[in-house]
């Protein structure tokens, strides 16, 4: 059996893992929505105890926790999103959520993280990298769409 010891490669590799951060520094974000009443969302301490075993497993610090109830994931304007961001473009953190759709049901929000270079985690995607995004916001706002229109029927 023949061993390959040194590749040259021409270019470089197409698919590309999210950036990795060497921060030991995590910020959590969790949300619940309008749906909170009805009892369809999991809860904000789920939540927040799922990102704090997620951190301790990954060998992280998680130093804060924001959230935002009441919002819908398809808003730019929530203060606990807005100060997570903040907070993790400050000190370098890893955003870390619940689920995706928590963050976001918008590709714009998206758009901002990744402006601002901010690393984050979904513990419901934990395999996201900058292929899947583009098809991950896509589906976010289909979802959102159908979703609205759900809403409005109802």
């Amino acid at each position: 059996m023949n061993r390959i010891t040194n590749i040259n490669l021409k270019h470089k590799p197409r698919f590309k893992i999210m950036p990795v951060t060497n921060t030991k520094i995590a910020i959590g974000y969790t949300r619940l929505s309008d749906r909170a009443a009805t009892g369809d969302e999991t809860s904000l301490e789920r939540q927040e105890a799922e990102i704090r075993s997620w951190c301790e497993r990954n060998g992280l610090t998680l130093v804060q926790v924001y959230s935002d109830v009441g919002k819908s994931g398809r808003k730019l304007k929530r203060a606990g999103l807005n100060a997570a961001v903040s907070e993790c473009v400050l000190r370098g953190a890893v955003l870390v959520s619940h689920a995706f759709d928590r963050i976001a049901r918008n590709r714009k929000v998206l758009d901002r993280l990744k402006s601002e270079r901010v690393v984050f985690r979904c513990l419901d995607l934990p395999e996201m990298n900058e292929t899947l995004l583009p098809i991950v916001q896509c589906m976010a706002e289909i979802y959102s769409r159908q979703l609205s229109d759900k809403m409005r029927a109802y």
